[in-house]
């Protein structure tokens, strides 16, 4: 016989759920959009904001 864990036990075992910052990019926000800035070495993408002046 296993050990036998509930749903809700799931995270007191793994701990607090990770939070991604890449997430945040994915929602739409007026004045907002994602770039991509590369180089050689790697990449990074960027939130640039706009404003109409």
């Amino acid at each position: 016989m296993g050990i036998v864990t509930k749903s809700s036990d799931v995270e007191s075992f793994l701990g607090v759920p990770r939070h991604l910052y890449s997430e945040v990019n994915r929602r739409d926000a007026v004045g907002i959009v994602t770039g991509l800035a590369w180089t050689e070495y790697g990449g990074e993408t960027l939130e640039i904001e706009i404003v109409k002046s």
